[in-house]
């Protein structure tokens, strides 16, 4: 919401970010203005923006890339900081990581791409949002009157960014990055089932013609 607010005030001076000569990332008024930021927080966007841009097919090491990335202006100092290069050497030499090597190898590996999708109540509660969907996913309610099946019904729309997913033989691949601390891996789980789940089915409607499963 104030990422929406900070746009439509400052629409004349916004550029879209394709046409920038830098990446420039997007703080938003509320952390600007914090005294202390949550740095776990920025170590996870520093880690996604180093995962959107790693070449796997690139000999260099991690240590190099991240370098690389910071000198042609992908990746900010403060970011670069924060990474922590072991952690993600280590999920890079993972059965999942080797996985995604091998999908940018063959063209099918895509990353950061963006989404937006029509959910009815009864579906958001089937993945677990239930009644609060719009509060705790980014969602946006609206009342679509295009075609006569949805007419009575009002939808939810979901907007997100699908870390990373690829095609396999036997269907597709989604990840999302997490770098919260926690105990177990269960943890995890019962965070963010709901929003992986929806996030497959997302995929799954996109690729409907196909009949992949994700």
């Amino acid at each position: 919401r104030a990422m929406r607010e900070h746009f439509e005030a400052e629409q004349e001076e916004t550029v879209p970010l394709f046409m920038q000569e830098e990446f420039v990332p997007y703080v938003p008024q509320f952390v600007e203005q914090k005294e202390e930021v949550n740095q776990g927080a920025l170590r996870g966007t520093a880690v996604h923006r180093v995962m959107e841009c790693y070449q796997f097919s690139n000999p260099a090491s991690c240590a190099q890339q991240v370098a690389q990335m910071l000198q042609e202006g992908k990746l900010t100092k403060d970011m670069a900081d924060l990474v922590k290069i072991p952690v993600v050497e280590a999920f890079l030499k993972s059965e999942t990581g080797k996985r995604m090597g091998t999908a940018e190898e063959k063209g099918c590996l895509f990353r950061e791409r963006p989404f937006v999708m029509g959910f009815s109540e009864q579906e958001l509660e089937t993945f677990g949002f239930g009644n609060a969907a719009g509060e705790t996913a980014g969602a946006e309610k609206t009342a679509p009157k295009d075609t006569p099946a949805q007419k009575e019904e009002d939808l939810t729309l979901i907007q997100g960014i699908i870390d990373a997913f690829w095609e396999e033989e036997d269907g597709i691949v989604l990840l999302d990055y997490k770098t919260d601390r926690v105990e177990t891996a269960q943890e995890l789980v019962d965070r963010y089932e709901a929003q992986m789940r929806l996030y497959a089915e997302a995929l799954e409607r996109i690729y409907a013609q196909k009949g992949v499963r994700v």
